[in-house]
């Protein structure tokens, strides 16, 4: 029987590149269940339901630094796709309660999921991104424009729900009600 790594003396522990993929999978499993909405199978929008669609953003909050979100530039376009009367964007935070290099590397989802302290989530219409500019980022096997999305911009706040595990926030343009919550 392999004891792996461990068995070798080695503690193994993770890191953002492993991280990431996973906690953006179970940041937008609680955004479609706090949504009421589904996650999209097909290219486009993270969430789904009917008409509606809504594109998923996380941030870790870390102290002493502003959160800003990045979207893709075709991202945008979405709002004037015709498979959706009603698009938006779901911009959210998440704390944990251990820095990432605490975590062991074989950490179950369940326990990934069980570290994180709270989430914050803001409804934001799309038309809201139009003012930040889009960026090109070209690499070796990609090209693509970003736009970063400072939650220090984020338009006021109309309505806010606490919901499982955070808060839930309807900025300006959006409703609680076009969501059925």
């Amino acid at each position: 029987m392999s004891r792996g790594l461990e068995g070798l003396g080695i503690w193994v522990k993770m890191n953002s590149r492993r991280f990431n993929p996973i906690m953006g999978i179970l940041n937008e499993y609680w955004a479609a269940d706090t949504l009421n909405m589904d996650l999209n199978e097909d290219a486009g929008p993270d969430l789904v339901r009917g008409r509606l669609a809504t594109e998923v953003k996380f941030a870790m909050l870390k102290s002493n630094r502003d959160v800003v979100w990045k979207a893709l530039g075709h991202q945008k376009g979405w709002a004037s796709d015709p498979r959706w009367d009603d698009f938006y964007f779901a911009l959210g935070t998440y704390t944990l309660s251990l820095p990432i290099s605490e975590i062991p590397l074989r950490a179950s989802i369940e326990k990934m999921n069980s570290l994180v302290v709270e989430r914050d989530l803001w409804i934001v219409d799309p038309s809201w991104i139009d003012q930040f500019p889009a960026h090109l980022h070209q690499g070796p096997r990609h090209k693509n424009e970003i736009v970063y999305l400072p939650r220090s911009h984020l338009p006021n706040v109309v309505d806010n729900m606490e919901v499982n595990g955070g808060h839930l926030y309807f900025t300006e343009n959006t409703s609680r009600n076009i969501f059925g919550i």
